[in-house]
């Protein structure tokens, strides 16, 4: 997430963090979840339907593709 943080800052991407509440979930247009494998978007909490904006996605795979790897 760290890594995934300075790309979307270095392109001047706003981000915030903030507790998601279920009653929150309709008006978000977009929703992710990352860890060291990668990222994915998430498509459904419970019985919500959470909607994936193509450009939001776009910018986190961008984002994603620009962070260095360090060889383990």
């Amino acid at each position: 997430m760290l890594l995934l943080q300075r790309q979307l800052t270095a392109a001047g991407i706003p981000q915030a963090e903030a507790p998601v509440c279920v009653q929150d979930l309709a008006s978000y247009q977009g929703m992710i979840l990352c860890n060291s494998h990668g990222w994915a978007p998430v498509t459904r909490v419970d019985d919500r339907i959470i909607p994936q904006d193509e450009y939001f996605t776009g910018i986190i795979a961008a984002a994603f593709d620009r962070c260095r790897w360090d060889e383990i």
